[in-house]
């Protein structure tokens, strides 16, 4: 029985808005940017500086100055604002999607949640993507006007780069997901095919219109 679901997506392809549209449909959980405020909350650190490093790698001089600051005396266990980095944060992620997953009945976006729980039965894991056009019209409309088709290849190249480097796998590898979806087709089609390909029901009946 499914009660998980992660949503990895391509920038501009409605990834996102399909996530929530699902949460809702299903009565489920969403977990996006609560995810990154539990991270902040146990690290004890701004919500800011967490958001500066999600789906990122470290620059490579990075590794440098960590190896530095780690063999520094006056090192603490606990993570600061100084200290705190991708590497970090990936930890705190992978503990705070593995405890939605042990909760159950929740929609998990990015973050590598499909790499993180992919031995787990009772997940399904969904892969959204899409035209380059349909993709820029949507970004501009949905969510910076002034996107470009570099800002979209950025965008994917640093989430592919960061499921490479922490995780060992090669994000849009379609071993890891049970169902890969243009999302051209429309927002309510792709959570239609969700549902029905991962066989779950409604926890809560959806309004009725008047």
């Amino acid at each position: 029985m499914v009660r998980v679901i992660t949503v990895e997506r391509e920038y501009g392809s409605a990834g996102v808005e399909i996530a929530h549209r699902l949460a809702e449909r299903l009565g489920w959980e969403l977990v996006d940017h609560t995810l990154l405020q539990k991270v902040a909350q146990e690290c004890n650190v701004e919500s800011s500086l967490v958001e500066s490093h999600d789906e990122r790698c470290d620059p490579w001089y990075h590794r440098l100055t960590k190896a530095f600051w780690q063999g520094a005396p006056e090192r603490t266990l606990e993570p600061t604002p100084e200290s705190f980095d991708c590497e970090e944060m990936v930890a705190h992620i992978r503990k705070v999607i593995e405890a939605a997953a042990d909760r159950g009945y929740c929609v998990i976006v990015g973050r590598g949640a499909a790499c993180i729980l992919s031995s787990r039965i009772d997940a399904f894991h969904l892969f959204v993507y899409g035209c380059r056009k349909e993709k820029l019209e949507y970004a501009r409309a949905h969510i910076c006007p002034e996107t470009t088709l570099e800002k979209m290849e950025h965008v994917d190249r640093d989430r592919a780069a960061y499921i490479r480097r922490y995780l060992g796998l090669e994000w849009d590898n379609r071993k890891l997901y049970d169902l890969m979806i243009n999302s051209a087709v429309g927002v309510e089609a792709v959570v239609d095919a969700v549902i029905s390909s991962a066989g779950v029901v409604p926890r809560v009946p959806e309004m009725q219109s008047a």
